[in-house]
């Protein structure tokens, strides 16, 4: 007898049907084998088609026989007699299942029933006829593979065509994670380059070095009369100071002499940043004797991410500066140091330059000083600014020089009340969005509504959402819905451009600002006017010629019309220029860098006053109307 091959894949999904029209048989089982299905109850003959004219009488061995059964030739038997019909629980060797009653039942399972007795005799045939097995006395074999159990090392079969299932989307939680773990480790290359363009910068010339030591006299010198009324008129000037994460922009405003004059106070040479005559790069150094200075020292440390390392978690004991010999400084103690100076040296200009305006009266000093909306609405932070800040303008007006034991000293005595301090002092802490829109409010091009500003920063993108309206005793009110900052401006984005990081850094600065738009729309302010008219966007700040951040904002028209299936999306609109601002060193189109600090500038009557989110609760949700509210019926009428 000859051998048989093993099955294809076409006999194999059909149930190895014979190549030849027959079943295929095991090559000669032997005796030993059939004597052991005859001990079973079995027939191990193959069923025989009988000849045309022969007797249809059925073979009578086994129970079918003893029960009288007789069926027609022309019908297939089955070649043994069912196991014992009590065992429920035996199922089939091959199939794995338990057999029913009944005919359908057998014919399913290929004309019989397993038992228990039989499936030791009968091993399992997964995919492949073994070797020696005993063949099934219906002649064929079953290749359904059997699914493996669980504690089998082989993996459970998986289906030819299943699609492989794609990863889950990380949210932009993970995402933020992640991006801020790639950004925390160009941190270190970030502080390189502003210390390379510090170096690059060169060595201040002597004539700058005493420019600027004149100026920290003058600015000493220059008393405050505060509400003493005895010498005569004051004159009333206010010192708006934008407090940047690559630079610091200062405008001083005379709000009460003839035309409010305003005037931006230019930066040294040594200290410009990005070669703009009005933006003194946030550098501070600290020499081995503990004194801090805005120019470079022999042997000084140096840190340039004062604004940064300031809004970092655990600002107030990080090391920031060391300069050797147990001097450190933290970043609060950085930062209250360098807005110091920065305030003196400020002082010291007008009074020197602009001294013909001090002749009038002496000078009567307020103070504002700007931070990002998100961080006051922090308590953390806001405490954290609100004690640099008063330390910062107390230091500023004393006859002394500005060490490390000074600035401890003053940060102590202010951190028992800083409130109090800021008032005594008349130094206010406005959020940028309210200072950039304080011209915008006091213009003819004013219009109460609905408004999106987003600051692009240097370091940090500032993004808010605020209605601007004027309250009832006649003042501008600009209660601010939702706020958010984060480290996205134009420096790290240069840090992350041509890396891995910049698809994390473009998909976070695009769900910045639509996070924020649309938690506006969905609770904070559902109702507003501008969903349907358009809503208007200031975009403002040092980094908009930034080719990355304005594609970002560009696409939030289409984006906003898309999700609220509306013709009205988002129109970005200039910012009036400034009136009355003194800049001879720069040209107009790059006044709009000055922007924040301009506002700052202004009275604290004219600048808008600001509700924190925080400060105002979520609008009640509109309710659905059912369609069946509304029918009208006969029995109605």
């Amino acid at each position: 007898m000859s051998r048989r091959l093993p099955p294809t894949g076409a006999e194999r999904g059909r149930g190895w049907r014979s190549r030849g029209g027959g079943p295929p048989r095991h090559p000669e089982p032997g005796e030993a084998m059939r004597e052991a299905f005859r001990a079973a109850g079995l027939n191990a003959e193959r069923p025989r088609t009988p000849a045309a004219g022969a007797s249809t009488q059925p073979a009578t061995t086994g129970p079918s026989s003893a029960n009288g059964g007789s069926r027609s030739s022309s019908r297939r038997q089955p070649s043994s007699a069912p196991g014992p019909a009590k065992d429920k629980q035996a199922r089939h060797p091959v199939q794995g299942r338990v057999p029913g009653k009944g005919k359908s039942s057998e014919r399913k399972n290929g004309g019989h029933p397993a038992s228990k007795n039989r499936s030791a005799e009968w091993p399992k045939l997964a995919g492949r006829q073994q070797p020696g097995a005993p063949v099934p006395p219906h002649g064929k074999i079953l290749l359904k593979p059997v699914r493996p159990k669980a504690s089998s090392p082989c993996p459970a079969p998986q289906a030819v065509n299943a699609k492989p299932q794609s990863p889950k989307p990380p949210t932009r939680a993970e995402r933020w994670e992640r991006f801020e773990h790639r950004l925390a480790g160009l941190a270190a290359v970030s502080e390189a380059r502003a210390r390379t363009n510090a170096a690059e910068s060169g060595v201040p010339s002597t004539g700058d070095v005493e420019l600027l030591l004149a100026r920290l006299r003058a600015g000493v010198s220059t008393q405050d009369v505060g509400a003493d009324s005895r010498r005569g008129r004051a004159v009333e000037i206010v010192l708006g100071v934008d407090f940047g994460t690559t630079s610091t922009k200062i405008v001083a405003r005379l709000p009460y002499e003839a035309g409010a004059p305003a005037f931006a106070v230019p930066a040294l040479p040594f200290a410009r940043a990005e070669v703009h005559a009005y933006l003194w790069a946030s550098r501070l150094w600290l020499a081995p004797d503990g004194a801090f200075s805005l120019r470079p020292l022999p042997r000084a440390a140096l840190v340039c991410a004062i604004k940064t390392n300031l809004m970092a978690f655990g600002a107030d004991d990080r090391v920031v500066l060391d300069a050797g010999g147990g001097l450190t400084a933290t970043a609060e103690e950085a930062a209250t140091a360098f807005l110091a100076l920065q305030i003196r040296q400020a002082k010291g200009w007008l009074a020197t330059e602009k001294a013909a305006l001090l002749r009038k009266g002496p000078p009567r000093w307020s103070y504002n000083l700007g931070f990002p909306a998100a961080s006051l609405n922090n308590a953390v932070l806001c405490a954290r600014y609100e004690r640099c800040a008063a330390a910062a303008v107390a230091l500023a007006a004393e006859p002394f020089e500005v060490t490390l034991p000074v600035v401890r000293s003053a940060l102590a005595a202010a951190a028992t009340d800083a409130p109090r301090w800021l008032t005594r002092q008349r130094v206010a802490l406005h959020p940028e969005i309210a200072a950039a829109v304080a011209g915008f409010a006091n213009s003819i091009r004013r219009e109460d509504g609905l408004y999106t500003l987003v600051d692009v920063g240097g370091g940090t993108v500032d993004c808010c959402t605020f209605n601007l309206f004027t309250a009832e005793h006649g003042s501008s009110r600009c209660p601010i819905f939702s706020a958010r900052v984060e480290l996205l401006g134009v420096e790290p984005w240069r840090l992350c451009e041509g890396n891995a990081a910049a698809d994390e850094f473009r998909y976070l600065l695009d769900t910045l600002q639509t996070t924020v738009i649309w938690d506006t729309k969905r609770r904070r302010h559902p109702l507003s006017e501008r969903w349907r008219t358009g809503l208007p966007l200031f975009f403002v700040g040092g980094g908009v010629s930034s080719r990355t951040h304005q594609a970002s904002t560009a696409k939030l028209d289409a984006w906003l019309r898309r999700v609220t299936s509306a013709e009205a999306g988002v129109r970005v609109e200039p910012l009036p220029a400034p009136e009355n601002l003194e800049h001879p060193e720069c040209p107009a189109v790059q006044v709009h860098r000055l922007g924040v600090a301009i506002g700052l500038s202004m009275p604290a009557v004219d600048i808008p006053e600001v509700n924190l989110p925080d400060e105002i609760e979520d609008a009640e949700p509109t309710a659905k109307v059912r369609s069946d509210d509304r029918y009208v019926g006969k029995d109605q009428v």
